[in-house]
């Protein structure tokens, strides 16, 4: 297994990540400025997965719930990918760790019907399929909901 250092993503470490973005997403991939909009929320924020001072993975996440009162109800993530050259060497394993581990409530994955890939890591790492909702992107895919098993307030 790879270790890595997961931090507070900065401004700085967007041209790694948008290069990371657009490898894996193409034409569906964010652009800097989707990036600045998500991370200028109040709820919102960016994750990196470091290796040897390169970005190789990275996770967007919104907290939901009563934020101001410490209480988070959960965590949704909006954005994670890992670089195709470090996947399979537990770099998603670390970041979802670290959502799993740092709150609680759980982490919900919103994903898209047609990527088995993720489906199968959530399912790998503890998460379950809890639900399905119809015409849930632009493309007009479904989306499956994936909440973590456990949290830490249940660990």
């Amino acid at each position: 297994m790879l270790l890595v250092h997961i931090r507070w993503m900065i401004v700085q470490d967007l041209p790694q990540v948008l290069a990371i973005e657009s490898e894996v997403f193409e034409d569906d991939a964010w652009d800097g400025e989707e990036f600045k909009r998500w991370l200028k929320q109040r709820c919102v924020i960016g994750l990196v997965a470091e290796h040897d001072g390169e970005v190789v993975g990275y996770c967007v996440y919104e907290m939901t719930g009563n934020t101001t009162g410490g209480k988070t109800k959960a965590r949704v993530v909006v954005n994670f990918v890992v670089a195709p050259e470090w996947q399979r060497n537990g770099v998603g394993r670390q970041i979802i760790s670290k959502l799993v581990e740092r709150y609680t409530g759980p982490v919900i994955f919103e994903v898209s019907e047609y990527d088995l890939s993720m489906h199968l890591f959530l399912r790998a790492v503890g998460f379950r399929a809890k639900r399905v909702v119809r015409d849930y992107f632009e493309s007009g895919s479904d989306a499956y909901i994936f909440t973590s098993r456990k949290s830490k307030a249940s660990a």
